[in-house]
């Protein structure tokens, strides 16, 4: 049990309208545990849209509570909520943020990564201010430490290797989370 986090990434194809002029061939199949192959796509012409697991976090409270503030409306509900691009890339933002903040108190030991904050400037406190980590039912641990830091990184990683700049009204995103 614990808080686990999804973000879908969803492509509209519109074959179905002729208008669109999608072309191409797709073929999907699976195999059953009596190793019969089921084909599970009824072609090109039928397919509506595209869905993509673009990201899974694992007790990221941090950034579950980004996503329930920002996105939900403050409301933490597990259903799905869509978000856009802009979003995107204000997390981004946030993120590159915090992580140049917690670079400068990092101290790398042989097991894990630690950050000396009790110097911290006011300055860089509220950058840190603004992706706290958040206590929750079986919402992982509520400190900065490396678990914190690695989730930072890995969310810029994946939002970085998005073309969040363009204008591709094609394309969207869902979060959903669960505990």
């Amino acid at each position: 049990m614990g808080l686990d986090m999804f973000l879908t990434k969803i492509v509209y194809v519109g074959a179905q309208y002729s208008h669109n002029n999608i072309s191409g061939d797709i073929e999907v199949y699976k195999t059953k545990a009596s190793g019969e192959k089921v084909r599970l796509d009824h072609g090109i012409k039928k397919l509506a849209e595209l869905k993509y697991a673009a990201m899974y976090w694992r007790k990221a409270n941090q950034i579950h509570n980004w996503f329930v503030v920002n996105v939900q409306d403050g409301v933490d509900n597990g259903t799905s909520h869509e978000v856009s691009a802009d979003q995107l890339k204000d997390l981004l933002s946030l993120c590159i943020d915090v992580r140049n903040v917690l670079d400068k108190y990092k101290q790398d030991t042989e097991d894990e990564i630690k950050f000396n904050l009790g110097n911290i400037t006011p300055e860089d406190k509220i950058i840190l201010d603004l992706l706290p980590p958040v206590r929750g039912f079986f919402f992982g641990n509520y400190d900065i430490n490396s678990w914190y830091y690695n989730d930072i990184v890995d969310t810029i990683e994946y939002l970085e290797s998005e073309d969040l700049d363009s204008d591709n009204f094609d394309v969207y995103w869902e979060y959903i989370s669960s505990w």
